[in-house]
């Protein structure tokens, strides 16, 4: 018989208690301890068994505040340079068909595969 199967046999054996721990307000921690499993495993076996999780940390965690949004931390001096630099940037750009840009890929790929001296 190896561990695992074990603690699984002495937690279902010791149902009752451990229920009657959880619902005396006993740290899910110290259960889990005691038996010497992880705390998920004793969340398993309650929720297997039926009963309501009550996890009392996840209330009272403290909600992280809101990030400002990224552009309203960049100064507006930085903000227009940033505009220009776009600005010219998209004058420089040239834009190619995708249409033209496949039959050229058509054309190279045919002139490859069939060369014209042998």
């Amino acid at each position: 018989m190896n561990k695992c199967m074990v603690k699984k046999d002495i937690i279902r054996a010791d149902k009752d208690k451990i229920i009657n721990q959880y619902q005396n307000d006993m740290q899910v921690s110290e259960i889990a301890s005691g038996y010497s499993v992880a705390l998920s495993t004793i969340y398993r076996y309650l929720k297997e068994w039926g009963i309501p999780l009550k996890r009392i940390a996840w209330n009272n965690q403290v909600k992280a505040k809101p990030r400002k949004h990224w552009k309203l931390m960049k100064s507006k001096e930085l903000v227009a340079k940033m505009k220009e630099n776009t600005r010219i940037n998209n004058d420089k750009i040239t834009y190619i068909s995708f249409k033209n840009a496949t039959e050229d890929q058509r054309l190279v790929k045919n002139i490859i595969s069939h060369p014209l001296f042998y």
